[in-house]
């Protein structure tokens, strides 16, 4: 079961190294940060751990995967596989001991709080000019912070009955009010 090409890897912590080196060369600085972060809490349970004894521990791996909470597991578990999985493609492991601990879903995503126009009114009441004009737009065209943060008057258009602007990323973005009933 055991690959022969061992080399000088022969435990966890030196796999997800090289891995992490090698995924450095496509990927950007940014991600490898995250990927390193995301893969603490495994090299501090698995580091040490030689790959022949890893390979066969999907059941501790299992029971790891359990102690982490809801919101965490999923990237985490992720990195792990991702990591593991380059260890098979480099020749050191014959199967992904995280994969075969089962599946890893991905949490619900949180329940957005919609303010009504009372709360919103008043929200705005508190602040200063400039503020409640920014905390009304954000409320009325539903963008998201980085999204009505960087927009331009210069850019922008009402004539559709929603915000528009042109940038890189994007030529025409309409995002139109929704109408939505508390209750």
């Amino acid at each position: 079961m055991w690959c022969s090409r061992v080399g000088n890897i022969a435990k966890n912590v030196q796999l997800v190294e090289t891995f992490l080196e090698r995924h450095a060369i496509v990927a950007k600085p940014r991600t490898i940060s995250e990927l390193r972060w995301r893969l603490k809490q495994s090299q501090e349970k698995f580091g040490e751990i030689p790959l022949s004894e890893l390979e066969r521990m999907s059941d501790e791996i299992a029971g790891w995967a359990v102690t982490i909470s809801d919101r965490l597991r999923h990237p985490l578990m992720a990195a792990f596989r991702q990591a593991l999985e380059a260890g098979i493609r480099f020749g050191y492991l014959t199967r992904n001991p995280a994969k075969l601990a089962g599946p890893n879903p991905m949490p619900e995503p949180r329940e957005i709080r919609v303010y009504s126009a009372d709360e919103i009114k008043a929200i705005a009441d508190e602040l200063g000019p400039l503020e409640s004009a920014a905390v009304r737009f954000a409320a009325a065209t539903g963008l998201r912070p980085a999204e009505w943060a960087s927009v331009e008057r210069a850019g922008t258009s009402t004539r559709l009955g929603g915000s528009c602007s042109s940038g890189e990323r994007s030529t025409h973005v309409v995002r139109r009010r929704a109408r939505t009933q508390r209750g």
